[in-house]
């Protein structure tokens, strides 16, 4: 019976451990799936190719933060007060020892550890008002610190030449992107990058992005003892009982990604790295993708190489060497082992890469970067109308990047607020008023010089600006306004259609109506629209001015349709037996040959060659040359011109005005006297009558203008007394000569 039960006993223990080893290989196989293929390379880190990035664009990112981090508040009282009185550390231990004879009662203390039906809520736990204070005093210097390494050192950003002059240093930003995707076997590990990069010439590291990326964890750790027993001795049964509770509460710091430097014996080669750790409750290295940056500065002038020089070349070549690996964590003592853990003993694929050459990087010198990408406009630009008085320009292009802004008038676009829209960077778009169209523009853009935004026709379809050849205006039915007729002179329909609608101005406003388009006589093409009555000002002048916009000041056309007679006004000029008539305000060289003339004596025509008595002395001035003595019988003429005929007032020259000479001696005669006056003066050529009284005298002037012999005869003088001669000019007030008559006569 004994011999049968051992048997069975043995049987069983043999199918127990048959049972065991088949699970320990079924365990065994399933982890060693999880911890991937044996027949893989890949250990879970990915190093993408380095990437060159804009210098520039990271120096103003980083003054944007320094500027932030200049008007930060660091000090908060009303922290450091809530700080007060707070825990910073919470432990409670609570320990039972219980020993007894007789029978052991089954029953639970309410009150104890072990028959509490939850944990108890945590405290509030803070730093003490004081370490608060300091934390944020440092903070400060933190701040100070940051914004010094954000300027960048002095050393970092010159380099002295041969010559001892100081230069720009170049320097690069290198991206790196790094991929993690953790591995079964690198549970409680942390991811390493270690990046090399090398030159010609020295090399230092100026920063790391990010430096250090941490968080704030809440830790609660607790441990529960409890320990009894129960015995009989001698028959009498004897108990024991012994419990223990402890738990602690506390904050702390953790980093989850570091950003070190390694040494270097070399000054052409600088080393660093990045170390991706786990975090409390996760003991895995968070997967995804990361974008990590390093500054480097090169000791090589940042300027523009010479082109005599073959050698020369506008980069600098950076060599790149990248390795990655798993270390153990210990997340108590925040350090790496020298080895990957256990995990790796079930696995065959490797947790680490050796250095590996990658492709190197061109640090481009700042000429290459603003030639290479600098803005371009094509010759389409359009204009669109929205609204009354608003215009939507297009702007096709290359380059448009953010930071670009438009200068057009007096405004400046840099956002869509204010009407610049980046919808690409190969296009632009512009909300501006339709006033605007009128004025040049510049585009500023991100790299290279500012570009203006402008056509040129001349050398994309051959096109010379045109010209107004004639303009008017049509009045409408009543209450219907006026339409608008210009002739363009050579040109043609698939001309104009080429280039940007045209804009019309008249007299100062802007006309939105559409211009119709039609051929026209002779190589030219007639613009027409309807325009209301309020555009035409009730003087007889009209201004037009046809712009086409972004092509240039010399594609904003302008005519005027103004009457000369309210505008032209003429000048006498005399010498001696020629008189020259200047009359002024007119266009007297239009490009169109206009008929003009001067009606005096008899009607003056303009000579074909310009060489007759009228003729063209500049383009607002017509001059008619003239004998002195026909020019003095008239203070007006008759202009002719291509909107008719009017009289124009002749101005007498000033400096050559009639005038009596001063002092000159008086006048005295006797009454019933037969005799003759003579009377001095200047330019007394002018006269055209002399009288006494309601008398006409007769008189004479000497050829020198300077003496006028006037007869008194018959009865003009019968009573003594005091007379006036009158001498009258016709142009202007005429001239008083006092006259005295005694009662006998002085020659008798």
């Amino acid at each position: 019976m004994t011999s049968l039960a051992a048997q069975s006993l043995f049987v069983g223990a043999i199918l127990a451990g048959i049972v065991a080893v088949i699970a320990l290989l079924v365990w065994a196989h399933i982890r060693w799936a999880a911890l991937w293929p044996a027949q893989s390379e890949y250990h879970g880190i990915t190093v993408g190719v380095a990437k060159f990035y804009d210098n520039r664009s990271l120096s103003l990112m980083l003054e944007q933060l320094r500027e932030q981090l200049r008007t930060l508040q660091t000090l908060d009282s009303n922290k450091i007060s809530a700080g007060i009185g707070t825990l910073q550390v919470e432990e409670t231990k609570e320990t039972s020892v219980s020993a007894g004879a007789g029978k052991a009662e089954e029953k639970s203390d309410s009150n104890s550890p072990a028959g509490k039906s939850g944990e108890a809520a945590p405290s509030r736990l803070s730093e003490r008002a004081l370490d608060l204070l300091a934390d944020q005093v440092n903070l400060s210097y933190d701040i100070f610190n940051l914004r010094l390494m954000l300027e960048r050192a002095i050393s970092d950003r010159i380099v002295t030449n041969d010559q001892g002059d100081s230069e720009s240093r170049v320097q690069a930003v290198v991206g790196f992107p790094i991929s993690i995707d953790p591995r079964a076997f690198s549970a409680g590990c942390a991811a390493i990058v270690e990046v090399e990069l090398s030159a010609e010439k020295p090399l230092s590291l100026v920063a790391l992005f990010p430096q250090e990326e941490t968080h704030n964890a809440s830790i609660l750790s607790s441990s529960r003892v409890n320990l009894s027993g129960s015995a009989k001795a001698s028959g009498v049964p004897i108990n024991a009982q012994y419990q223990q509770n402890q738990s602690i509460n506390a904050i702390r710091r953790e980093s989850d990604t570091v950003a070190l430097e390694r040494p270097s014996d070399d000054d052409t080669k600088v080393r660093f790295a990045w170390e991706f750790r786990p975090t409390s409750g996760c003991p895995s290295v968070a997967p995804g993708s990361r974008l990590m940056l390093a500054v480097i500065s090169i000791e090589e002038p940042d300027k523009r190489p010479d082109i005599k020089d073959l050698s020369a070349r506008d980069y600098v070549k950076v060599s790149v060497q990248v390795r990655s690996y798993w270390r153990r964590f210990h997340m108590v003592t925040q350090t790496l082992s020298n080895w990957s853990g256990w995990r790796v003993l079930l696995t065959r694929a490797p947790t680490e890469t050796k250095w590996e050459d990658r492709q190197p990087i061109k640090a481009l010198i700042s000429h290459a970067i603003e030639e290479g990408l600098a803005a371009e406009v094509d010759d389409n630009i359009q204009w669109y109308l929205a609204g009354d008085q608003t215009a939507v320009v297009i702007v096709p292009g290359a380059n448009f990047f953010t930071g670009t802004s438009v200068i057009i008038g007096d405004k400046i676009l840099d956002r869509p607020e204010n009407g610049l829209v980046i919808k690409s960077e190969r296009s632009l778009q512009i909300t501006i008023p339709v006033s605007a169209l009128t004025h040049e523009a510049v585009l500023n853009a991100r790299y290279g010089p500012s570009v203006p935004l402008m056509m040129d026709p001349v050398k994309k379809y051959g096109l010379r600006p045109f010209s107004i050849g004639n303009a008017e205006l049509v009045q409408l039915s009543a209450g219907e306004g006026y339409r608008v007729k210009l002739v363009l002179v050579s040109a043609t329909i698939e001309d104009v259609k080429r280039l940007p609608s045209p804009l019309l101005e008249i007299n100062g406003r802007f006309a939105t109506a559409t211009l119709d388009i039609s051929p026209g006589p002779d190589n030219s093409v007639r613009l027409s629209a309807r325009v209301g009555a309020e555009f035409v000002k009730n003087t007889s002048g009209t201004l037009f001015r046809l712009t086409f916009p972004f092509l240039g000041k010399d594609w904003s056309l302008q005519f005027h349709t103004y009457d000369p007679r309210d505008a032209l006004w003429a000048i006498r000029c005399v010498d001696g037996t020629t008189s020259r008539l200047q009359f002024s305000g007119g266009f007297f060289d239009s490009e169109i040959p206009v008929p003009w003339s001067v009606l005096l004596d008899k009607e003056y025509k303009i000579d074909p060659e310009n060489k007759g008595p009228l003729k063209v002395v500049a383009p607002d001035l017509l001059e008619l040359e003239v004998p002195t003595e026909i020019a003095d019988k008239y203070d007006q003429a008759f202009l002719i011109g291509p909107f008719g005929s009017g009289p124009v007032s002749i101005l007498r020259d000033q400096s050559k005005a009639t005038a009596l000479q001063p002092g000159a001696k008086t006048l005295v005669v006797g009454a019933n006297s037969q005799t003759t006056v003579e009377i001095a003066g200047s330019y007394l050529s002018t006269i055209k009558q002399v009288r006494l009284g309601e008398k006409d005298l007769p008189f004479a002037v000497d050829s020198e203008g300077t003496k006028i012999t006037a007869g008194l005869f018959g009865d003009a003088l019968r009573a003594p007394g005091k007379y006036e001669i009158t001498l009258v000019t016709g142009t202007k007030d005429p001239l008083k000569v006092p006259l005295f008559v005694t009662a006998a006569n002085p020659g008798g």
